[in-house]
């Protein structure tokens, strides 16, 4: 009858010692790891690990090693990545310090040596080394060779016993690790759990908490819409006629609660006006009336703004210097303030990069005059305007009276500004006199 190795070796199967196995044995770990004595034990480890090979991957460390590499190391973390640890209990094993480190790596993991003794090898080695008797109990499983194998090779009952310890080694991982997967699956779902209760109550007290400042809120503001978030504030409803808005409370209560799209005070007295700025999404903005404007640097920062409503703001040509406005601004109402002709000449020079602009309203500066100088810079801004279909209304009229132009090559420049695109409302014009 052939022999288990004989048998393995006509298969025809290929070895496993290239360097790219080397490489994934490395990575995925051994079936078997075999531990011996070099001296008394190599011939029958080598034996044995040439029939596992055929059909298992197996750790023997004169196939495994190759030069210049850590042995230590590599044998260290073939341990740990091995189902089986075979020790070939030769009888001199006992001198061996490499196997006892071997058996006190693998033990560590709680995981059970599969020694084979040759006669009573193994008893003799508890007897005559204590560690020996620790890393090898005898209520542990050990196969039994005679001593002449050492020199002959496994039998086959003992390769059969060892491949069906590989079995039943791999079933008690398995379930070991089914053990582990669920109980790493009730405490992550343990956790997911915890995590969205804490969600919940945690979106519950933030909505508590919009609520509670949307009735602070509330108790402030005249026209609240929380569907499109439109905020009015209204000082002649108060007993003073005005009321003091601080724009910090203002902005901080606003972002809390959403996105703001409108926003209007009247008749109020403004503090920390800057902290408009943060106010991001704003489209429409009125300060009918408002006072405590020091400056128009906050519109900078309101990238979405439309509609700029600033009547009776007490607003001054050094409001505007310096200041660069919204692009995407549609009308600026500027209306009923101390703006002069210097004024009017910094909105002009910004008129250019305003490309959505479509009413500028100065009605009502007083010391605003119109010249020949404005004209000229409207004919320049009429040239842009041409085939863009866009019509730019500006009206610089005042309350009492309007500008008055007689010069007649400016009054004809104004009437080809409006076909042009440029409407100027609020001049009066002299009809030019006929020559004699």
């Amino acid at each position: 009858m052939k022999s288990w190795f004989d048998r393995s070796a006509a298969n025809g199967k290929t070895s496993r010692n290239s360097w790219s196995q080397r490489i994934v044995d490395w990575l995925f770990g051994y079936d078997f790891f075999i531990s011996y004595r070099w001296e008394d034990g190599r011939d029958y480890a080598k034996r044995l690990h040439e029939i596992l090979k055929k059909d298992y991957t197996c750790f023997l460390d004169s196939s495994e090693y190759a030069a210049a590499d850590d042995i230590v190391s590599i044998g260290r973390r073939a341990l740990k990545e091995t189902s089986r640890l075979l020790f070939v209990g030769s009888p001199r094993a006992a001198h061996s310090k490499h196997i006892k480190r071997e058996l006190a790596v693998y033990r560590s993991s709680d995981r059970g040596v599969l020694a084979i003794s040759f006669g009573d090898s193994i008893s003799q080695l508890r007897s005559a080394d204590p560690e020996f008797a620790e890393l090898l109990p005898p209520d542990e499983l050990h196969l039994t060779e005679s001593p002449r194998a050492l020199r002959e090779g496994p039998s086959d009952h003992v390769v059969y016993a060892v491949v069906k310890s590989l079995a039943t080694e791999l079933k008690r991982m398995r379930r070991k690790q089914a053990v582990a997967t669920v109980a790493c699956t009730i405490t992550m779902l343990t956790l997911a759990a915890v995590v969205m209760v804490w969600m919940i109550v945690d979106y519950s007290r933030s909505k508590r908490a919009q609520l509670e400042l949307l009735n602070v809120l509330a108790a402030e503001v005249e026209g609240l819409d929380t569907e499109e978030f439109k905020v009015t504030i209204d000082g002649t409803a108060s007993e003073a006629g005005r009321k003091q808005v601080d724009a910090n409370w203002l902005v901080y209560c606003c972002n809390q609660l959403g996105v703001l799209r409108e926003l209007r005070l009247s008749n109020c007295d403004l503090t920390n006006v800057e902290a408009l700025a943060k106010l991001r999404s704003l489209e429409h903005l009125n300060l009918f009336s408002s006072r405590g404007i020091g400056s128009l640097a906050f519109l900078e920062g309101l990238p979405h703004l439309e509609q700029v409503l600033l009547h009776n703001t007490g607003l001054a040509d050094d409001h505007l210097s310096g200041v660069t406005l919204p692009r995407g601004i549609v009308e600026l109402k500027l209306t009923k303030n101390k703006i002069t002709s210097a004024g009017f000449d910094t909105l002009l020079l910004q008129l250019t990069d305003l490309q959505r602009l479509e009413r500028l309203n100065l009605y009502g500066c007083e010391r605003l005059i119109v010249s020949k100088e404005h004209i000229e810079m409207l004919s320049l801004l009429a040239e842009q305007l041409t085939g863009t279909r866009r019509t730019l209304v500006i009206d610089v009229g005042k309350s009492d009276s309007s500008n008055h132009l007689d010069d007649p090559d400016v009054v004809m420049r104004i009437h080809e500004l409006q076909e042009d695109g440029v409407v100027v409302e609020g001049i009066s014009t002299s009809p030019a006199r006929e020559e004699d």
